[in-house]
């Protein structure tokens, strides 16, 4: 892979406006011949972008042309030619049954819709799932909101992500990924700044993330301190904290200043040689990382 030169961001709001060279920049998205400013991400505009390009998972865009959005609020007015809009989902002729996101199945859905975070289903008919802030305050019957996330006898108002409070919530319920939830009581919040003061009983937070023998005070991702946790522990996707020690923040402005010892901090992200202070996303500085490393996903940054 070819030297990138430049300044460049690399996620949600990441400009590109001076990189040249074949660049990878989310999961497998290949921009070989891609110039001009863009955005990749969320509201990402590629009103100029021609050649061939993938922008997000396995999203073809061979024949794109035109303003189009890709993720969350993505419109497709124009856009022609096979693509595929998020993880398996197919678009090419697209009628009938289709599947969003995860295993959402949309057989019936008419009419108006947004795909994901502030997704409106003002006509839409038939099973549907949503995401971030979906209300189901007069759903009935079982439904899944997230993943594999059963809520066979879940009734009531309730939301499912971030800031999620379940205080009502009865019967077993998992939350996200394969988190179990069978005797969880309480109010209780489950991601970004999840305080499991009062939880009891073997749980999983995110991922493989086990806690079998966690108590008191925690938080797990984003912001997540860990300052008296002690043991073996997994905090997200493959990372691997068997000797962590100390206070230590693992997402977004995660700060690894004291720690030691081999540790991966997203998906296959090796910083097997990383010292001194640094940021591991979004608009991660990696002023004084040597070594090879990895940032997200499959992205090489050899430079």
């Amino acid at each position: 892979m070819q030297q990138v030169s430049g300044p460049k961001r690399d996620l949600a709001t990441a400009d590109y406006a001076t990189i040249s060279g074949p660049k990878r920049d989310l999961a497998t998205a290949d921009y070989a011949t891609v110039s001009g400013p863009k955005r990749d991400l969320a509201t990402a505009d590629y009103a100029t972008v021609s050649g061939p390009k993938r922008d997000l998972a396995t999203a073809d865009y061979a024949t794109v042309s035109g303003p189009k959005r890709d993720l969350a609020t993505a419109d497709y007015a124009t856009v022609s030619g096979p693509k595929r809009d998020l993880a398996t989902a197919d678009y090419a002729t697209v009628s009938g049954p289709k599947r969003d996101l995860a295993t959402a199945d949309y057989a019936t859905v008419s009419g108006p819709k947004r795909d994901l975070a502030t997704a409106d289903y003002a006509t839409a008919s038939g099973p549907k799932r949503d995401l971030a802030t979906a209300d189901y305050a007069t759903i009935s019957g079982p439904k899944r909101d997230l993943a594999t996330a059963d809520y066979a006898t879940v009734s009531g108002p309730k939301r499912d992500l971030a800031t999620a409070d379940y205080a009502t919530v009865s019967g077993p319920k998992r939350d996200l990924a394969t988190a179990d939830y069978a005797t969880v009581s309480g109010p209780k919040r489950d991601l970004a700044t999840a305080d499991y003061a009062t939880v009891s009983g073997p749980k999983r937070d995110l991922a493989t993330a086990d806690y079998a023998s966690v108590s008191g005070p925690k938080r797990d991702l984003a912001t997540a301190d860990y300052a008296t946790v002690s043991g073996p522990k997994r905090d997200l996707a493959t990372a691997d904290y068997a000797t962590v020690s100390g206070p230590k923040r693992d997402l977004a402005t995660a700060d690894y200043a004291t720690v030691s010892g081999p540790k991966r901090d997203l998906a296959t992200a090796d910083y097997a040689t990383v010292s001194g202070p640094k940021r591991d996303l979004a608009t991660a500085d990696y002023a004084t990382i040597s070594g090879p490393k990895r940032d997200l996903a499959t992205a090489d940054f050899t430079a």
